[in-house]
């Protein structure tokens, strides 16, 4: 697991949560040639996490048996994974067939092939979980990636602890701040803190944010940009939040806060669900067994999601080939190992409601089910989210305001343009200034 989130974090880091991208890289036409096929088989790639890239050559072993096609499995860290896909696909050498990304890769969707007959062709998207498809990537109005790894920001608490306390699941923000203070006032002499959250890692500050603010991202000018009031009050908001949190909650990484969580010293943590299922379940290594769920995000608000996807290039001859891999992750069987046995998120809809994966995860499945149907991309690049991140730094650290820092996020973005898969993604999810 600690290799897990080791991986994970360095891709937050690198822009997998924000999804930074890449600047000015120019219009690149389809590929030259197709190694894939003058081998008669496939290259695909995925991040080496020691989650993604096991489960792919596992995968790869069983597709071989029963397809007649070989496929390689090309492994890199995140940063190698991004640079490596972008690079074949600019260079027009055609290395790799399938590749894994997502909106970071918007510079170069128009070198993926349109996927939406294929989709129709097998019902592919009808079995996906809730709001999985509508999160996909799409390019000139037609869908290029196929899902995989979802995984929504969350509320993880302490169930014991809420029931000891008479305490229901809120529904709104303010019934969650009120539950807080109940359970500080409860459990505070026992040296249990409320909540706890990774605001020492700044590419996870605009999660803070996101939790309630439930307005526009893109301004009626076409520009990034926040609505100034909505914007004040959700960091406002998210100020109080931290009050609930350790005093030196502006030093603790995401490593850090799961420990405090599973080690039963923590109420709530906020953070990503898929970093913590496995230790938290552990009887050898946490003291929360059987005493914790996710649940579901209060309203209003943005759901932050972190989803991969597999897309293929378009000078893959063996398109048929390449479809079959890609879906292959989703195939009941397949899917519904992917949790237990990688600590993979599945995306079948079937699977969270699995009667015999239920009883192992109960206490995950249907929030993590519940919050990835509401769950969306932030329709920003990489430098806009920085910036927002850092800013929301200076507010959390007392160097700023909430009033200064929508002031200046809202002058700094009018700098940045925005990308067109992005703005369609935005319009999309109503993240567009009316």
């Amino acid at each position: 697991m600690e290799r897990r989130t080791l991986s994970r974090q360095a891709f937050l880091k690198l822009g997998g949560a924000g999804l930074a991208l890449s600047a000015g890289l120019p219009f690149v036409a389809a590929c030259a040639g197709d190694s894939g096929s003058e081998s008669g088989g496939l290259t695909a790639t995925y991040m080496k996490s020691g989650t993604y890239d096991v489960a792919a050559n596992d995968f790869a072993k069983e597709f071989e048996k029963k397809n007649d096609t070989n496929i390689s499995i090309e492994a890199f860290p995140y940063a190698a994974l991004r640079q490596n896909n972008t690079n074949a696909v600019m260079a027009g050498t055609c290395d790799y067939n399938v590749v894994s990304g997502s909106y970071y890769l918007a510079d170069i969707y128009d070198s993926f092939r349109p996927l939406d007959d294929l989709v129709e062709r097998n019902d592919f998207s009808k079995p996906l979980a809730a709001g999985l498809w509508e999160q996909c990537s799409i390019n000139n109005g037609a869908h290029i990636g196929v899902p995989y790894g979802p995984d929504a920001y969350a509320l993880m608490y302490r169930s014991d602890l809420w029931e000891e306390a008479g305490l229901s699941w809120p529904k709104s923000w303010d019934e969650f701040l009120a539950a807080l203070k109940n359970v500080r006032a409860e459990y505070g002499d026992q040296g249990i803190t409320p909540l706890v959250f990774a605001a020492g890692a700044p590419e996870q500050l605009p999660a803070l944010f996101f939790a309630t603010y439930d307005g526009y991202f893109i301004n009626d000018q076409g520009k990034y940009g926040l609505d100034s009031a909505k914007a004040t009050e959700a960091i406002k908001f998210a100020e109080q939040l931290l009050s609930f949190a350790p005093q030196d909650v502006t030093a603790i990484s995401i490593d850090e806060a799961n420990s405090k969580f599973v080690d039963g010293e923590a109420a709530v943590l906020y953070g990503w669900p898929s970093f913590l299922v496995k230790t938290a379940s552990d009887p050898d290594s946490s003291q929360i067994v059987g005493k914790w769920r996710v649940g579901e995000m209060p309203q209003p608000g943005f759901v932050w999601l972190s989803m991969w996807e597999m897309y293929t290039t378009d000078c893959t001859e063996n398109v048929n080939a390449a479809w079959k891999w890609m879906t292959f992750w989703s195939k009941p069987e397949n899917d519904r190992a992917l949790l237990p046995k990688y600590g993979v998120n599945p995306v079948l809809g079937s699977t969270y409601r699995d009667q015999q994966l239920l009883k192992e995860y109960s206490h995950y499945f249907p929030g993590e089910e519940k919050n990835v149907a509401r769950a969306m991309f932030p329709p920003l690049s990489g430098e806009p989210q920085d910036f927002l991140a850092s800013t929301l730094g200076d507010v959390f650290t007392g160097k700023s305001t909430a009033e200064e820092a929508v002031r200046s996020v809202n002058e700094k973005w009018t700098e940045f343009d925005v990308q067109e898969p992005l703005s369609q993604a935005a319009q999309r999810n109503g993240l567009v200034q009316s």
